[in-house]
């Protein structure tokens, strides 16, 4: 498995950042932002050169078609991460089209990999598809839990209030 060293920088960075997120530390939501954003802008942009795998002669191996499709699909899921975490609107439909779009892709690799065609290129991309669909599962057990920690109030109305919490007409 051969990730290139910008590609291994940028994913211990979205895990460090997702990490501090979740525990809350300060800054994190900034780190979060900057590391998602710069990981969903190399697989969109820069798919071509990430994605390639080079074999013992030294002769790339990749499928052009899925490389591009597997960028866009890959970019946009790190990036729906980010409307995720911020409640961006749109991002409950981002998140969930981006999240089946990155399971076809995680089973496509798969079928394709079993056929024995580009071995090292499938299995780098059944890791990144899984990666980010860990991330995603986890946010989604995340919102889940914060759902069901969620204490809902009962609003009332001026009447049950004490005297001193009403305005006066004076």
């Amino acid at each position: 498995m051969r990730f290139k060293l910008y590609e291994k920088l940028l994913l211990i960075a979205c895990g460090l950042s997702f990490v501090s997120d979740v525990l809350l530390l300060p800054y994190s939501g900034f780190f979060c932002l900057i590391s998602f954003t710069l990981l969903g802008a190399s697989y969109i942009f820069g798919s071509w050169f990430l994605f390639s795998v080079h074999d013992e002669g030294n002769t790339e191996q990749n499928n052009p078609a899925f490389t591009i499709i597997g960028g866009l699909v890959l970019g946009g899921m790190a990036l729906s991460v980010i409307y995720r975490a911020y409640r961006w609107p749109g991002h409950n439909a981002f998140f969930y089209i981006s999240l089946i779009l990155t399971i076809i892709i995680w089973m496509v690799s798969s079928i394709l990999r079993s056929r024995g065609q580009l071995v090292a290129y499938y299995r780098s991309m059944l890791l990144r598809s899984a990666l980010l669909m860990s991330l995603a599962f986890i946010i989604i057990a995340r919102h889940h839990d914060h759902k069901r920690k969620r204490v809902h109030t009962v609003q009332t109305d001026s009447s049950s209030f004490p005297a001193s919490y009403k305005l006066s007409n004076a």
